[in-house]
């Protein structure tokens, strides 16, 4: 027999949940009310955001004349500045004692003002520099948003609260590009697909009012909670950042699948390329958000370490199928096209993975300064990004597609190795827990 939800009123029903930071809290779906909210903003923010990533390649390549190493160099810069400013806001959070009014400002940055004015750009800096503003805005929320996750969720199902809000944040990118797709079926531009993205992100923002914030005062004292989560940023949590953030220099940003999906579809069906790619983009977030709640779960049972390796298998097998040169012939670009396609699947199921995972493993490491542990967390990748994304378009733009996902392929071999070696398991309670006996029987 299933023992009932923590927090429930023993018959599986919404009750109060009475774990970690999330006590007093009403329990929906199994966490607390306010992660469900957070995860409602970011539904509607991702809806947002995922209605510009299908586009952007295009937008920057055919509409404004830019190059692969353009679009690198956007993508890159761009997303070091959002780690970077995840960094700053982790620490600022904890000196403000609160989170929410970073987060207000955070979301309406992005979604307000920098996404829907990129549609308005007609050069390449034009648009990093409005790329880097919603980057800036999304630097400032996420760190004080994980670490009211880190909270309301507590040590026993932090990994459940991380997945259930990933899974909505994702099923918000599914969504996006659903949209984007109708929206270019309906012989909308990339422009106004851009453009029209301020209505979600407007939703998105009402949300935020609705969520309690935690102060840092009422958060429990030094050694009140498990001997597993230090007060302080510990050497053993630096140890395991600095891995992840290799295992990050070696994944890919999607925006570099989207755009070899562009050129291969451009080779077979010219001027479908922009529709299919939405409509894939759309794939790999429904496996991502389906995947990403399950994982979450799974690591709470299991570890993180094991889902995590898992999730850095099928990301390498993702890559060495990028490399291989697929024909465009009539004779076999029917094989070929499933082939790309099945890819966007591999990312989804890797980045449902790994995402709330990694998120839930650096939650493990911290006890009262998450606001600071997810700062550090975000700062060190954030410095991994440019080199990550400029090397890898200037290796697609100068040998071409092959060259740059096989070499890749190499560099995730040396990080999964790295992390297997390198990184211990950080297995939250619950997980440590026996079976309890019930009967004769065991759970």
């Amino acid at each position: 027999m299933e023992p009932a939800e923590k927090g429930s009123d023993g018959k599986g029903k919404p009750g109060r949940a009475s774990d970690g930071g999330a006590e007093g809290q009403r329990v929906v779906l199994g966490v607390a009310l306010p992660v469900l909210l957070l995860g409602f903003v970011s539904l509607f923010t991702d809806i947002s955001s995922e209605m510009i990533i299908p586009v952007l390649p295009n937008f920057v390549i055919a509409g404004i004349g830019g190059s692969i190493v353009d679009l690198g160099l956007i993508l890159g810069v761009t997303d070091a500045i959002a780690n970077v400013i995840k960094g700053l806001s982790g620490w600022l959070s904890e000196h403000l004692h609160g989170r929410k009014k970073l987060i207000i400002a955070g979301y309406a940055v992005s979604n307000v003002v920098a996404k829907p004015l990129i549609g308005f750009q007609t050069s390449e800096v034009a648009v990093t520099l409005f790329r880097a503003l919603d980057r800036i805005g999304k630097g400032i929320r996420t760190s004080p948003r994980d670490a009211l996750i880190g909270y309301y969720g507590g040590h026993e199902h932090s990994g459940k609260a991380f997945g259930i809000h990933r899974s909505m944040d994702n099923l918000g990118a599914v969504f996006g590009p659903l949209l984007a797709a109708l929206l270019l079926a309906l012989a909308f531009t990339s422009q106004w697909v851009i453009i029209l993205s301020v209505i979600p992100g407007i939703i998105a923002v009402v949300f935020i009012f609705f969520v309690k914030d935690i102060k840092q005062a009422s958060l429990p004292r030094p050694g009140a909670g498990p001997d597993t989560a230090p007060e302080r940023v510990s050497r053993q949590f630096v140890k395991t950042v600095a891995v992840l953030a290799s295992i990050e220099f070696a994944s890919l940003n999607a925006g570099f699948l989207i755009a070899r999906t562009n050129e291969f579809f451009d080779s077979v069906n010219p001027g479908a390329s922009l529709l299919i790619g939405a409509l894939l983009f759309a794939v790999f977030n429904v496996v991502n958000s389906i995947v990403s709640i399950k994982a979450g779960k799974l690591s709470d049972t299991v570890g993180r370490k094991k889902v995590l390796t898992a999730g850095l298998v099928l990301l390498l097998a993702a890559t060495v199928v990028l490399a291989i040169p697929w024909p465009s012939d009539p004779a076999s670009s029917a094989f070929s096209a499933i082939m790309i396609a099945s890819d966007f699947v591999l990312f989804g199921v890797y980045m449902g993975m790994v995402d709330p995972t990694s998120r839930a493993m650096v939650s493990d490491l911290s006890e009262r300064k998450k606001g600071k542990a997810y700062g550090l967390y975000y700062f060190i990748i954030g410095i991994v990004s440019i080199p990550e994304a400029i090397l890898f378009a200037v290796l697609y733009d100068n040998f071409g597609h092959v060259a740059a996902f096989s070499f890749w392929s190499l560099i995730l071999v040396a990080c999964i190795a790295i992390f297997t070696l390198g990184v211990k398991e950080t297995l939250p309670a619950l997980a440590r827990r026996p079976a309890r006996s019930v009967g004769k029987g065991r759970e």
